[in-house]
């Protein structure tokens, strides 16, 4: 009897069999690297291993039926793998990781004055891609803004302007922009900065769908301004060497970045005012540059413009006095991208500090571009080179390491769409094309030909197509130009009237009507 019952005992303390492991969930379904995923399902007791896109996370198994794991490093979008005690399991739904975004845009400079800026060449463009050729839509700074907010043109923000009733704040409907998509996706987002011209009218209470912290100047400038604290208050700033605006914008945006949780991704708009007028450079970088060789490219001063439109022909030869002051503002604006440089070395480090450096988009690129004495004109606004074409370096270390440099055409047209596409988000009416396949080097078919348009802001209005190699543009006063930049890469010699160059012109033309619609507002039909 006593060996009938020790038999019966064993079978009643038996463990009846284990129920097979599985995953039937996780959560949240995206985030950022560093952001901490729930597993949920059973047998998770004696889990060894868990991992996103081949990549080891660290992991707490919190019982049977729940696991945590931080994103990690090289985490890519796909399954979540948990290796358990019965084989290796695949989460049922996919894991978006979703990177930070730290957008940079300077104010008026030109193309080729990165080389004034060590660490956004080390930094970003040493580790990233840089394009040749970057233009924007529209020379001027409110309507670029309005392009890089929602990557669309001019005619089709309405923000042709800087100001009203063809422009600024008030003219741009802000429903829908890059800060109102990745916000509904649970970015975390700060504008920090300019935003739009005439926002000063809304005396600071204003904040723009989509934002989450809100740093922006009411009156801007490098000293003597005051920013908008989340439409709730305001902060003014001296001329003490700590009230620098660049200086004090970068430390803003860098406690938004360490103040985040490490669960929300960072969408980080870095505005600042430099290298725009008045051209103040910080406390220790005046006169850095001093000595700067003056410069004096070949359409310098032009001195013959009968073959350019009147605004050009009207305006004399700069003067002796004219060509030091604009070779005073050059030095002066160079320097005062030094400030810029050392914001981008700080925003960086604490991107880094915080763990999100491996896995954020970094764009760095400005809003329109600037003559230094080219054509007869110091300033922007013009189809020229020197005024429409501008920096871009992009940096993403989840990208693969390819050709430092791009040459197809892009425009600002294409950030907010390449923005959007690295964070899998949605926005209407984008007209741009994201940048991400030229990233890869797996693009294919690409653009031949870009548009320009203004309203008639220091220049006649007008309509642009340029190719790789041409140049066309349509006044509204009637008159064209044509250049050809391969072998005229200083626009000096305006072709239009060529008979041989006749049929590409007129096809040039054509495209320009085409896409120039609807027309700037003073402007006919053409």
């Amino acid at each position: 009897m006593a060996a009938v019952l020790a038999s019966l005992v064993v079978v009643l303390v038996t463990p009846a069999s284990r129920a097979q492991a599985s995953l039937t969930s996780i959560a949240p379904l995206q985030g950022p690297v560093g952001a901490t995923v729930t597993l949920t399902g059973s047998g998770f007791t004696g889990t060894s291993a868990v991992r996103f896109a081949g990549h080891d996370a660290a992991f707490r198994v919190v019982g049977d039926d729940q696991v945590s794991a931080v994103v990690p490093p090289g985490a890519e979008t796909g399954s979540v793998e948990i290796d358990t005690v019965d084989g290796s399991l695949f989460s049922p739904d996919r894991f978006l990781v979703q990177p930070n975004v730290l957008l940079i845009v300077t104010d008026d400079q030109r193309w080729d004055t990165v080389v004034s800026m060590p660490r956004v060449q080390s930094d970003i463009a040493g580790q990233g891609v840089s394009f040749a050729n970057m233009f924007v839509t529209n020379p001027l700074c409110c309507p670029s803004r309005a392009t890089l907010l929602t990557g669309r043109y001019s005619h089709s923000t309405g923000v042709w302007s800087n100001k009203a009733p063809f422009g600024g704040f008030t003219t741009f409907e802000d429903d829908d922009t890059v800060a109102t998509a990745l916000d509904a996706e649970g970015y975390r987002t700060g504008m920090f900065g300019k935003y739009l011209n005439q926002y000063t009218a809304t005396g600071g209470t204003y904040v723009p769908p989509g934002w989450d912290r809100w740093r922006v100047f009411l009156n801007g400038g490098y000293f003597d301004y005051t920013l908008s604290l989340d439409g709730i208050s305001q902060e003014s700033y001296g001329s003490a060497p700590e009230d620098y605006s660049t200086d004090v914008l970068a430390d803003q945006a860098a406690g938004f970045i360490q103040d985040t949780s490490p669960q929300d991704p960072l969408l980080v708009w870095f505005a600042p005012l430099a290298p725009h007028e008045p051209f103040i450079p910080a406390p220790r970088h005046v006169g850095t540059l001093a000595g700067l060789a003056a410069w004096r490219p070949p359409s310098y001063n032009e001195p013959d413009v009968s073959d350019k439109p009147f605004y050009i022909r009207n305006a004399p030869r700069l003067s002796t006095d004219r060509q030091a002051e604009i070779d005073a503002l050059r030095q002066a604006q160079l320097e005062t991208l030094m400030a810029v440089d050392d914001a981008v070395a700080q925003l960086l480090t604490t991107l880094a500090v915080m763990g999100r450096l491996e896995d954020t988009l970094i764009v760095f690129t400005s809003d329109n571009g600037y003559l230094w004495g080219e054509h007869r004109r110091a300033g922007k606004v013009v189809p020229y080179e020197e005024s429409i074409r501008v920096p871009l370096t992009i940096r993403w270390d989840r990208l693969p390491g390819t050709a430092p440099t791009r040459t197809r055409l892009v425009q600002n047209l294409d950030i907010a769409p390449t923005i959007l596409d690295a964070a899998e988000a949605t926005l209407p009416g984008v007209e741009g094309e994201s940048l991400l396949p030229l990233l890869n080097g797996a693009a294919g078919a690409w653009r031949s030909q870009m548009l320009f348009e203004h309203y008639g802001e220091g220049a006649p209005s007008y309509c642009a197509i340029r190719t790789k190699d041409l140049l066309f543009v349509h006044y509204r006063t009637g008159e064209e130009e044509f250049y050809r930049l391969a072998t005229d890469p200083y626009e000096r010699m305006n072709r239009i009237a060529s008979t041989t160059a006749a049929e590409r012109i007129a096809s040039l033309r054509d495209a320009a009507r085409a896409r120039c619609n609807p027309l700037p507002p003073d402007m006919t039909p053409f």
